[in-house]
């Protein structure tokens, strides 16, 4: 296959989108952005679910049709990455390497666009909103964006790993990323006379207590966890507050499991406010599934990789990671492959979601040219 552009060219796009980070359903000049690059290649690209974008590329002999995915919403965090294309959009960044997922797709894009004639089906292009928030994938899908697809295929930045290595797992590779709300109602008074009071404090800090044990307790050989991520309480050093609540996260693979957590922590929490005296009420937000892939499409992705250059490592993970994606949706749609490529450079790297995240631009042209070969190996595949 031909390519009319040079690594200099994606990371011209990689960079601009850098600078434009934008929150879920409000990413404007991105989606613009986008869209205009896809019409310039000479497509159609359709507008849903807000900010979302996706476009056909249609080969010359009929075939089935392969979906890629990138995701382009950002983070709300301060860069303080040191690169000099930071974000120009104070209080959000591109800390999750959406902007490398969109630069690589939009990329693949040109160059099967550029050369359809050789192609056997269709391939979609889906940039999709939202996925660090309350998820953009479900919303695209059922406004139509997936109709059709018969696989689908998504990559995902790993700092922490070196350019050139990709990442795949058969079964479950991202988990279910529920989130959960404990409001603990006490008596408020004074400082000075705390037992005429019901310390909400006191029964949020027994309930931490007790959920930090439900791992070891309930599920020791099994791959979930619990996370208190936020108490809030009190407003002065002399005051007893009347609530007390606490925020915090529950993941795992399997959906018997996911119930089991979501009792536990329930219960856990209404008897330990009802011991103290005080009350609680509950709240469990069910988010996503998790991501399962399929073995089938993995087998198309390591033949692909395997072909591509500058892919100097293809590993199997032992297991899951406890982070969510909500293409947990498109893979329960149509058989899918969920991967994650490394793009660690030289020097120190900085993890997923850290405000000093950074790729090496090296990775831009890998990503690009696998997203391809993966297209390419899917109608191999056909004949």
């Amino acid at each position: 296959m031909i390519f009319s552009f040079t690594q200099s060219d994606i990371s011209d796009c990689y960079r601009y989108l850098h600078t434009i980070p934008e929150p879920e359903f409000c990413e404007f000049k991105t989606s613009d952005y986008i869209y205009g690059f896809l019409k310039k290649l000479g497509l159609s690209p359709v507008k849903c679910a807000k900010t979302g974008i996706y476009a056909d590329i249609c080969g010359k002999e009929p075939g089935k049709t392969i979906l890629l995915r990138a995701d382009i919403d950002a983070l709300p965090l301060n860069e303080e990455s040191g690169v000099p294309f930071c974000s120009a959009h104070k209080g959000y960044m591109h800390a999750c390497g959406h902007d490398y997922h969109m630069a690589c797709l939009l990329f693949a894009a040109k160059a099967l666009a550029e050369n359809k004639n050789s192609l056997k089906g269709k391939v979609r292009v889906l940039f999709q909103p939202a996925e660090e928030g309350s998820g953009g994938a479900l919303p695209m899908i059922n406004e139509g964006a997936a109709d059709g697809a018969d696989m689908a295929f998504a990559m995902h930045t790993e700092p922490l790993e070196a350019t050139g290595t990709i990442l795949y797992k058969n079964g479950g590779i991202t988990a279910s990323p529920d989130d959960y709300k404990v409001i603990i109602t006490g008596k408020s008074g004074h400082g000075a006379e705390p037992e005429k009071c019901i310390n909400p404090i006191t029964i949020a800090s027994e309930i931490i207590r007790r959920y930090n044990k439900i791992k070891e307790t309930y599920f020791k050989d099994v791959q979930c966890v619990t996370t208190v991520c936020t108490i809030n309480s009190g407003t002065l050093n002399n005051i007893i507050p009347e609530t007390a609540v606490i925020t915090g996260t529950a993941r795992s693979f399997d959906a018997e499991i996911r119930e089991k957590l979501k009792n536990i922590l329930a219960s856990c929490a209404r008897k330990t406010a009802t011991e103290y005296g005080g009350k609680c009420d509950f709240i469990y937000n069910a988010l996503y599934p998790p991501t399962v892939n399929s073995e089938a499409a993995n087998d198309i992705l390591i033949k692909a990789a395997l072909k591509t250059e500058g892919i100097t490592s293809v590993k199997e993970l032992e297991k899951g990671s406890m982070t969510g994606d909500d293409f947990s949706y498109f893979a329960q749609k149509v058989p899918s492959s969920y991967f994650k490529i490394g793009v660690g450079g030289k020097g120190e790297r900085y993890p997923l979601h850290s405000s000093k995240f950074k790729i090496d631009e090296k990775a831009l042209i890998i990503g690009t040219k696998l997203f391809v070969n993966i297209c390419l190996q899917y109608m191999a595949n056909q004949n």
